[in-house]
């Protein structure tokens, strides 16, 4: 229990980094908190009040929303396509984060 986070802990350890979260639509959204304290502030507060720096730390989401209208929608205009994904993603996620 003297260690941080795993996440914390690892980049505390090597601040140049990258984060990969794949799948991100499936996270808890404690996990989108925490995120936007992250993207806000560019650090983390560990259980052991350590403060991290995440300013060289590069963070990629990825996500599978939209996927399904891609298919069904695979004839339209690439317009129509973009828009409708836009807006099941729109729906999802906070505006913070997009």
């Amino acid at each position: 229990y003297e260690e941080g986070g795993y996440l914390t802990e690892a980049v505390r350890r090597k601040p140049y980094s990258v984060i990969l979260l794949d799948e991100i639509e499936k996270a808890h959204p404690d996990v989108f908190n925490v995120l936007l304290q992250v993207l806000d502030d560019g650090r983390m507060t560990d259980g052991q009040g350590r403060t991290v720096d995440f300013k060289n730390t590069v963070i990629v989401m990825t996500s599978n929303l939209g996927s399904q209208v891609i298919q069904a929608m695979a004839e339209s205009p690439q317009e129509e396509i973009k828009d409708a994904v836009w807006l099941e993603v729109k729906q999802h996620f906070r505006p913070e984060f997009l």
